[in-house]
């Protein structure tokens, strides 16, 4: 699957399976405020945030920025991971603009409706 394309379908995947959802209030100035914030994070703040995002009892251990979305469906839209510590695995989709919020996917999920891994940059 090209890169374009599969960026593309882990966006509707993302959308069309998010369990989670949530809307930061994004500055003037900023394409992705919320991401903005958690790039700034230590590390095991940014797991412990992504961790929250996924909610179900996720307490996030490690966390793994796989880049921007490129696609139309996803451009500004940034992907993440995160690994709990109950060894559960989810990519996180933090969107920005008027679609502003969080989609949650479990990578087992991402991988079989997208051909995508999490844990690994976005190609």
């Amino acid at each position: 699957m090209r890169g374009g394309v599969r960026v593309a379908v882990l966006g509707l995947a993302l959308l069309a399976l998010g369990v989670a959802q949530a809307a930061p209030v994004q500055p003037a100035g900023s394409e992705n405020a919320a991401n903005d914030r958690l790039m700034k994070l230590p590390a095991k703040q940014q797991a412990a945030t992504l961790g929250n995002y996924v909610g179900s009892g996720c307490v996030g251990a490690t966390a793994f920025y796989m880049g921007e979305g490129t696609s139309s469906l996803s451009r500004k839209a940034m992907f993440w991971s995160v690994r709990c510590v109950n060894g559960k695995a989810y990519a996180v989709q933090i969107k920005s603009g008027p679609m502003n919020g969080t989609t949650v996917l479990e990578c087992a999920t991402l991988r079989t409706v997208a051909g995508a891994e999490c844990f690994q940059k976005l190609k």
